[in-house]
């Protein structure tokens, strides 16, 4: 997943992979909001790829060996 500077989201095979351009201004305001998804509000979602970015949280009960640093923080967990 790569952010550009471009107004819709974009997505293309390439060999054995997918790969996914999001607008960086509505990416990083995703990102630091509330809403869990990021939709394709363009073209690409009426063609037969569909687009749908969601934010990917942390457990609420954490599993042994999972590594969540990288994740958003859960909503539904209690506050310590």
């Amino acid at each position: 997943m790569t952010l550009a500077d471009r107004a819709t989201i974009d997505a293309r095979f390439d060999g054995d992979r997918i790969e996914v351009a999001l607008p960086r201004d509505r990416t990083v305001e995703w990102a630091r909001g509330d809403a869990v998804t990021l939709p394709a509000d363009d073209p690409v979602a009426t063609q037969a790829t569909r687009v749908l970015v969601e934010k990917d949280f942390t457990c609420i009960d954490p599993r042994g060996g999972d590594d969540q640093s990288d994740l958003f923080p859960n909503p539904k967990a209690r506050a310590s």
